[in-house]
């Protein structure tokens, strides 16, 4: 029993770490050595869940926060044109890096999500030519609709989290929160 949880739990972290960086299969590796020696499930458990980012997604990450923070900066500061086009640009920079090119593509040209992605794309360039009221309204009602099918998963997240969960329960937001409109 214990030499196949051993195997078990080194299996799963090796398979986890496969394309990642040497410094992430280090560190994972002697976590897999410190809780087969301790026995503790728990700690095996998560360090085969770590999820390992290339350098690039990295990068890709850190762009697209700059990107966030730019866009609510410019919007605290009532709409500054040259924020909102530096947060446009960098965000719609950084998920390409984050997902791909690729990937990129694929998301904002699928045949179904045309629509969306024309009011958010829209959205940026009309931001970019210097009507950021406009422009932001196009690129948050785009930004909805191309979303749109990732809410539930992150309103189920949050109902785990313990402050928030407990206000997404409550029984006049539980029924909207529940029941979210398609836009």
């Amino acid at each position: 029993m214990i030499t196949t949880n051993r195997k078990y739990f080194s299996y799963c972290c090796w398979r986890n770490t496969r394309g990642g960086s040497q410094v992430a299969e280090d560190r994972l590796q002697g976590e897999v050595e410190n809780c087969v020696e301790s026995f503790n499930v728990a700690s095996c458990r998560s360090a085969a869940r770590m999820i390992s980012l290339t350098d690039s997604q990295k990068i890709g990450m850190g762009i697209t926060g700059f990107g966030v923070f730019f866009l609510f900066f410019g919007m605290i500061l009532f709409f500054d044109k040259a924020l909102l086009a530096i947060g446009n640009i960098l965000f719609v920079v950084g998920l390409s890096f984050v997902i791909g090119l690729e990937r990129t593509f694929r998301f904002f040209f699928q045949k179904h999500k045309m629509k969306a992605t024309s009011f958010f794309l829209g959205g940026v360039f009309v931001v970019l030519i210097g009507w950021p009221m406009v422009g932001m309204v196009l690129e948050i009602y785009g930004f909805f609709l191309l979303f749109r099918g990732f809410f539930p998963v992150v309103i189920g997240f949050i109902r785990r989290v313990p402050i928030l969960g407990y206000l997404l329960n409550l029984p006049g937001i539980s029924g909207v929160s529940v029941n979210m409109p398609e836009f």
